[in-house]
């Protein structure tokens, strides 16, 4: 499905002094407002047998989850080809990072 997304009009676009503020800088080159259903991304993720691993707090250590997740999965011999996938629990938008939650999925092969 495609949405064609009119431009607004070039004086509305013009990088004038006022766009040195970063807010009007960031402004859409097309009329958001007009087009709401066109603005949402609707994305399909085929089904895949992982072994899943829940990662607790900041990405910054995530590794860690990682590692023991691709030791157990190394150690059973049950990993094949495919890209990890990472679920994200909770927004990025929440502040406070020990509140994040990642679910860190690695691809095995069926095994029942």
């Amino acid at each position: 499905m495609h949405t064609i997304i009119n431009a607004l009009p070039p004086e509305s676009r013009a990088r004038t002094a006022e766009a040195t503020s970063p807010d009007v800088f960031r402004r859409p080159n097309y009329d958001c407002q007009e087009h709401r259903e066109s603005m949402k991304l609707v994305v399909y993720v085929p089904g895949v047998e992982a072994a899943v691993m829940l990662h607790s707090g900041s990405s910054a250590d995530s590794d860690q989850t990682y590692g023991a997740l691709g030791t157990i999965v190394a150690e059973r011999a049950i990993g094949i080809e495919g890209p990890i996938r990472e679920y994200y629990l909770v927004p990025f938008t929440e502040p406070d990072l020990s509140r994040h939650r990642t679910e860190i999925c690695w691809p095995v092969f069926q095994t029942a």
